[in-house]
């Protein structure tokens, strides 16, 4: 950090909480000016990530001027959830010993 940050982060602590909030809202209008979104239309096939190492890519279906509602196509990465949020559509085969032996990548043995 250089001195001037340095002063300025000072400057900020000494602010009382009604102040704080003030300077939050003003950095808060300060980065939604300079943080502009991509020029999105309905049709364009689109990529995002929702979390480190899991990115989902889809058409537009519509927007709004901050938002975009995604029809998905496809989710690439690796994705941890809790297992109270998933439903079952399909269940894999019972793994029998000799595949456990064998060192047969399992659906368990990938996860």
């Amino acid at each position: 950090m250089t001195e001037e940050f340095i002063e300025i982060v000072e400057q900020i602590s000494a602010l009382e909480v009604e102040d704080l909030k003030e300077l939050a809202k003003a950095i808060r209008d300060l980065i939604n000016e300079k943080d502009v979104s991509e020029d999105v239309n309905v049709g364009d096939l689109v990529s995002f990530e929702v979390r480190e190492g899991a990115t989902l890519t889809g058409l537009v279906q519509s927007t709004t001027s901050k938002r975009a509602k995604i029809l998905l196509q496809t989710a690439e990465g690796t994705y941890s959830i809790n297992l109270k949020n998933v439903a079952l559509l399909q269940a894999a085969p019972p793994v029998e010993e000799a595949d456990v032996d064998a060192g047969v990548d399992t659906p368990d043995a990938v996860a």
